[in-house]
């Protein structure tokens, strides 16, 4: 960061974070429904990360009153996106869980999200 805004910056990061980003061919966020009481909102990244909460109220005031804003049917999908998700009974979800916590046990992924998550001292950052 000193390097790129070195004019500007006179501070340090006391942490970083980096990790999946979802966006679409139109870089726009996808909003839709898949049954009648489950709805979805996503590839909020970017400047849909801001859009998100605005998105999940009017999705929201949809599942109120039924009727659909300008903003929402702009980025809403009038056929599904996406299939039922047949993983979402308990014994699906209890399968999830169960392949995330041993791939957590082989990769040691926890111990690795907490050394990330440990302030990084600035003069290391730097080398």
């Amino acid at each position: 960061m000193s390097r790129s805004a070195s004019p500007h910056w006179d501070g340090a990061d006391d942490r970083g974070w980096g990790g999946w980003t979802a966006f679409t061919s139109s870089w726009f966020p996808i909003a839709g429904r898949i049954e009648d009481n489950i709805y979805y909102s996503i590839a909020c990244n970017g400047h849909g990360l801001v859009q998100a909460p605005y998105i999940g109220a009017l999705i929201a005031d949809r599942t109120v009153d039924g009727s659909r804003p300008e903003d929402l049917d702009a980025i809403w999908a009038k056929e599904p996106k996406f299939p039922t998700f047949a993983m979402l009974d308990p014994l699906g979800l209890r399968t999830i869980w169960a392949m995330d916590r041993f791939n957590a046990l082989i990769n040691g992924s926890r111990h690795r999200a907490r050394r990330a998550a440990a302030p990084v001292p600035w003069s290391s950052a730097r080398s």
